[in-house]
Formats: C-alpha cells, sequence, structure tokens
C-alpha cells in the first residue's frame, strides 16, 4: 500500500495499519501467533539448505542438465540464481542492519553470489 503524502501523523497511521494488516494476515494464515525465534529459525534451516544446494559453485544447479550442450565456460545463472539474489540482496543491503542478514552471513557463499549477481544486475 502506498504511503500517502500529507501530515506526518496521517504518513505514520497509515503504515501502522498496513503492519497490522500483513500481521493479522500471517498470523490467520499461520493459526496463531507469529513467534520470532521460530521465523528466524526456519529462516536459518532455508539458508542452509540454500548453502548446500549452491556449494562452491558459482551458480546453482551449474546448469548441470546441459553441460555437454554448452561450453562448460558459458555458464549463466538461472531462475534460481535470480530468485535467491532478489531475496538475498534485499536482506543484506536494503533492510539495513537486520536479525536475518546476521544469519545469512553466516553462509558465506550465498552471501558470495549474491555480490557476484549484483555485479551483473548493476556493474559498477
Amino acid at each position: 500500500m502506498p504511503i500517502p503524502s500529507g501530515p506526518e501523523p496521517l504518513q505514520y497511521m497509515v503504515r501502522y495499519a498496513d503492519q497490522a494488516a500483513r500481521r493479522e494476515e500471517l498470523e490467520r494464515r499461520c493459526m496463531g501467533e507469529i513467534r520470532g525465534d521460530v521465523l528466524y529459525a526456519e529462516a536459518e534451516e532455508g539458508y542452509a539448505a540454500l548453502s548446500t544446494l549452491l556449494g562452491n559453485d558459482t551458480y546453482f544447479f551449474k546448469e548441470r542438465c546441459f553441460t555437454r550442450i554448452i561450453n562448460v565456460n558459458d555458464r549463466r545463472p538461472g531462475l534460481l540464481d535470480a530468485a535467491v539474489f532478489a531475496y538475498t540482496w534485499t536482506v543484506l543491503d536494503k533492510l539495513g542492519e537486520n536479525d536475518l542478514a546476521e544469519i545469512l552471513k553466516k553462509y558465506e557463499n550465498l552471501v558470495r553470489h549474491a555480490d557476484r549477481l549484483k555485479q551483473m544486475v548493476y556493474p559498477s
């Protein structure tokens, strides 16, 4: 929901109402109270799984199905790389210091992956 321009109290009310609505939706879907410790534990499990899947490779799946068809040195990121980058870049760069970023930073290969794709998308 876009925040309307206008008096700061109005902007605050809209921002707070939007947060409350998102929280209520999550609680409704999760059938109960949202617990930060559970969310962070699940995030850590997800990061660990992605880190394992990526391993020491440059990109996810390293074009395993196509290594006979394409030049091995011509590997490019795929859809999963783009999806993971969109998430990790947001957590690491756009949200500022946060608990999710601290958990994610434990997985150096995911951080390098995000940096690599950021350079592809936004070359300096």
